[in-house]
């Protein structure tokens, strides 16, 4: 069985911490899911996403605590790794901010490429350190992936694996709704680097009426990855996102399931 924070790990709550500095009291107050922590010395690392942790695009932030009082001016860094056996990996990410972002935490993101279980798990490695005194403190974070089919997998050219997450819409509503795709590959199991060079076509469609939808952008190059466009959805049901993917010249298909 993996290492777990069973009284830590994914459960909805408003965190509130209290502390005493010169006779002054800070409050904060986070209405977000813990998804874990690490303290070694006098340094705690906080992680915490807007809701349960699952395959594709997460959202994150790190609170950062020195003698329990909230700690500024320090690196702080994260790494997401798949434990599986001997063949560890981790996915596409965005390492925590140097400052802090309006939540009050340091932002981060990752996209998780598999689910976890019991016997392959995913956690976080962490560490905080200063210019002045260098590394203060490195550990792990397990964390809890759950299951979602917002992310395929297809390999091109050299055998190098691509990933294709669908990132919005995140809640699909009728009508127009902005389009965004990431694409990265596997340069190495720690190394995802954004693809920058792909040509996205799409086609939503509907089984069950045998109908598309017209007013669609396809998605263009917007930076880091992401590619932006719009998707129209013009009744409630189950749809697909059917993409072409242009890398290097050879075109992957593959399709997103959509419910409204």
């Amino acid at each position: 069985m993996r290492p777990v924070f069973s009284a830590f790990l994914l459960s909805f709550f408003v965190f509130s911490f209290t502390a005493c500095s010169d006779n002054s009291v800070d409050e904060y107050n986070y209405e977000l899911y813990k998804i874990g922590d690490y303290s070694e010395g006098n340094y705690t690392l906080i992680a915490f996403a807007d809701r349960p942790l699952a395959v594709g695009h997460n959202i994150l932030y790190f609170e950062l605590l020195k003698d329990g009082i909230k700690f500024d001016h320090s690196n702080i860094s994260f790494l997401p790794m798949m434990m599986m056996g001997h063949q560890p990996h981790s996915s596409p990410f965005v390492d925590i901010s140097g400052i802090r972002g309006e939540s009050g935490l340091y932002d981060a993101s990752v996209i998780f490429t598999m689910p976890g279980n019991d016997l392959e798990y995913w956690e976080f490695r962490v560490s905080v350190g200063d210019d002045q005194n260098g590394l203060l403190a490195t550990g792990a974070i397990p964390v809890d992936v759950e299951s979602s089919n917002k992310v395929k997998m297809f390999t091109g050219n050299g055998e190098t694996r691509y990933f294709v997450t669908l990132i919005e819409p995140r809640v699909p509503k009728v009508g127009i709704n902005d389009l965004t795709v990431a694409v990265h590959k596997r340069s190495n199991p720690e190394i995802h680097p954004p693809v920058s060079t792909s040509q996205i076509t799409f086609n939503p469609w509907m089984p069950a009426m045998d109908h598309g939808s017209s007013n669609n952008k396809d998605p263009e190059y917007a930076g880091d990855g992401m590619y932006e466009g719009n998707v129209n959805f013009s009744m409630t049901g189950d749809w697909e996102l059917r993409f072409q993917i242009e890398i290097e010249g050879d075109v992957h298909p593959l399709t997103f399931e959509i419910t409204l």
